[in-house]
């Protein structure tokens, strides 16, 4: 059966814009997040935003958090801005995980809002190992310079061999000790005491991918470890492994 002139278009109009193709921004839902004067829905993929509960009952995480939304409006709303979409389709909650760039001076989003410290990447950023790269030295310069987020102690990265009593979503330094586990799930524990030690959880189809990606917990062994996400706590301070972005080699 043929589609009739009107369903093509529809569906035309549903498809996502093009990479150079420019588009105007009327509303920033949140530090991450853009609405397009069309309606679609924008992430800042890679990006997680400061949230005012970072640090509980503390006053310095929701100033942080208004700044960042703050200087995403200031950027973006109202400009014409040219996006990468990172995905062939829209995420679960209808957004449009994509780079952002704005029309006139080129500057991309991510790197501004990193760079300023008004965002930190989050666990599982889309795309190559060459936009990863971009965008850790885009946080590393403003961890650096203690711009932003990073002057406040709920941000700070965490060492591996203190007691972590962080919550949320940390970042954490340190280098592992020894790798274990089964057949389902493989364990990176970063010293000798599982019972009590950091440790990186990952499940066996993860464990392939970070195999892949030259991050397998047996190779990673006594190497210094910058790692991302959400912490738990299982014997201790864990972090659950989705995917390899999550793990950064500090050394050669």
């Amino acid at each position: 059966m043929r589609l009739s002139l009107a369903i093509l278009l529809i569906l035309f109009g549903l498809r996502f814009p093009a990479a150079a193709e420019p588009l105007r921004v009327s509303v920033a839902e949140d530090a991450v997040t853009l609405r397009l004067a069309d309606k679609r829905i924008v992430l800042l993929d890679g990006l997680l935003a400061p949230d005012a509960d970072d640090d509980g009952e503390r006053s310095e995480a929701d100033k942080i958090a208004a700044a960042a939304l703050a200087r995403l409006i200031e950027s973006a709303v109202g400009q014409t801005v040219r996006l990468n979409a990172l995905l062939e389709a829209p995420d679960r909650w209808n957004r449009i995980p994509a780079d952002v760039h704005l029309q006139n001076s080129n500057v991309w989003l991510q790197e501004r809002m990193l760079q300023e410290g008004l965002a930190r990447i989050g666990p599982c950023p889309l795309g190559g190992p060459e936009r990863l790269k971009m965008l850790r030295a885009a946080e590393a310069s403003a961890r650096t310079a203690r711009r932003g987020l990073w002057r406040i102690g709920a941000y700070q990265i965490r060492d591996a061999m203190k007691p972590i009593k962080a919550r949320g979503f940390v970042l954490v330094e340190g280098i592992p000790l020894e790798s274990g586990g089964g057949r389902s799930v493989r364990y990176l524990n970063f010293a000798k005491d599982w019972r009590q030690d950091f440790t990186l959880r990952a499940t066996k189809a993860v464990a392939r991918r970070l195999d892949k990606a030259n991050l397998g917990f047996d190779a990673v062994v006594e190497r210094k470890l910058l790692v991302r996400g959400w912490l738990v706590w299982r014997n201790g301070p864990m972090l659950d492994i989705n995917c390899p972005q999550q793990i950064e080699a500090l050394d050669p």
